[in-house]
């Protein structure tokens, strides 16, 4: 009986020292990714639908700069793209670069794939803590996302996170 207390207390020892390691390394992998979880919170999505099929969707970036008002956009349509048009609050991009699926500066998106064209906006920096990011593609489709600069979870309308 004594021997059986014992084996038990030695088997248990071993699986705490595993268990200890894998939870180290699972605190890690949660520093490690803090910032995905932080673009996550920043990450906002729209659909494209016509005639009640959804037909493409959008995927924008807040990125929050001291200078000026980005975004990293991802649009995927089953239509031409050559009519995007993006404004923020009704004012137009200073700056709207197209880029390629290679760029670095994807790797803050969280939510990417290889099918949609994504897009580096810059506006002017705004005064508002909501704003909203309209995109157009001529007449065939519009498309308003908003955001908040200040942490707005318990205000949400949408209790779809993605």
């Amino acid at each position: 009986m004594l021997k059986m207390i014992f084996g038990f207390f030695i088997v248990l020892f071993f699986l705490a020292g595993c268990t200890a390691k894998k939870n180290d390394l699972l605190f890690n992998d949660f520093e490690n990714n803090q910032d995905k979880f932080e673009k996550i919170q920043k990450t906002n999505k729209a659909l494209i639908k016509q005639d009640g099929k959804t037909t493409g969707f959008i995927t924008a970036l807040y990125d929050n700069d001291t200078k000026y008002e980005k975004f990293l956009v991802g649009v995927y349509a089953e239509e031409d793209l050559k009519k995007l048009q993006f404004l923020l609050d009704g004012n137009n991009a200073l700056r709207v670069e197209k880029l390629q699926n290679s760029d670095n500066r994807l790797d803050k998106i969280p939510l990417k794939n290889r099918w949609s064209k994504y897009f580096e906006l810059t506006f002017v920096k705004s005064d508002l803590n909501v704003i909203k990011l309209q995109i157009l593609n001529g007449q065939i489709w519009k498309k308003e996302i908003v955001f908040s600069k200040i942490p707005n979870y318990l205000n949400s309308k949408d209790n779809n996170i993605f």
